[in-house]
């Protein structure tokens, strides 16, 4: 969910654009592809804070210690 509020923020800023040039953005592996980049990008272009980015950053770090975790 969080990963899908970083998208929403950037995408309400962005033209109107096909699936194809949407998915050619942010697919996998597309310059925007990875929460990271859109963390990144949304800090960037000042549509988030340094507050809200750190927090972004901390649900990133949680999930991916859960995703990557040696045991199931």
């Amino acid at each position: 969910m969080a990963e899908d509020a970083v998208f929403i923020i950037v995408h309400s800023y962005m033209r109107l654009m096909s699936e194809q040039e949407e998915d050619d953005l942010f697919g996998f592996d597309a310059p925007f592809g990875t929460f990271s980049a859109k963390i990144r990008l949304a800090y960037a272009f000042r549509l988030i804070d340094q507050d809200l980015r750190d927090d972004f950053d901390r649900v990133r770090d949680i999930r991916n210690a859960f995703a990557h975790a040696p045991f199931p």
